[in-house]
């Protein structure tokens, strides 16, 4: 059991993983408000949806507690995870009506493996022009991202607006680094292509 007494959020968390595999539920909590935010963000990052996105975090909490028995000690919880959240986003997919997100393009674009070539920013002090103008971009875009194949789109999110490393989103979609380097770069060509002129 977790002891009030005990900060759980000073032991290795391959440690915690132990105490909940023995039997230590409790404990599961510190993996949860450490990683919620970041699942939370890559969902979205895949489904377009709050409510999706919601659901699919939650989802892949509850998964990932259930096969913790499975977890292997060598591996990173954090890829584990975020690979049963990417794959409990493309299941909503399927069976929920996406939204629009906001998104905007950062003009200083150098090339397709820019960190910063998608990202979300805060609308706080914008004119009700300039978000129109900015809605309207981010919905041009979105519509590109829906149009893409799902390794694309993935690929795409999780490296530039989630900000993950590419060899982290090949360990995340269970796929070669060449082929991550290949789905990012086909996407980005892909919404430059579309959006000539907008960018």
């Amino acid at each position: 059991m977790l002891h009030n007494e005990y900060d759980y959020t000073n032991i290795d968390e391959q440690d915690i993983i132990n105490r909940v595999q023995t039997g230590e539920t409790d404990c599961y909590e510190v993996l949860v408000k450490k990683y919620q935010q970041k699942a939370f963000q890559i969902a979205y990052g895949v489904t377009s949806n709050y409510d999706d996105a919601k659901d699919a975090a939650h989802e892949a909490f509850i998964s990932a507690f259930k096969a913790i028995g499975t977890f292997k000690k060598n591996a990173k919880f954090s890829s584990w995870l975020y690979t049963i959240v990417v794959n409990k986003s493309k299941d909503k997919l399927r069976v929920r009506q996406r939204n629009y997100r906001m998104v905007y393009i950062d003009k200083a674009i150098k090339n397709e493996e820019s960190e910063s070539f998608l990202e979300l920013k805060d609308e706080k002090g914008k004119s009700a022009v300039e978000l129109l103008e900015l809605k309207e971009l981010g919905d041009k875009i979105q519509v590109v991202l829906e149009s893409l194949p799902d390794s694309q789109r993935t690929a795409f999110t999780l490296h530039h607006i989630n900000g993950f490393a590419l060899a982290e989103v090949a360990g995340i979609m269970g796929k070669g680094l060449s082929t991550i380097k290949t789905h990012v770069r086909r996407a980005t060509l892909e919404l430059r292509n579309r959006l000539d002129g907008e960018l």
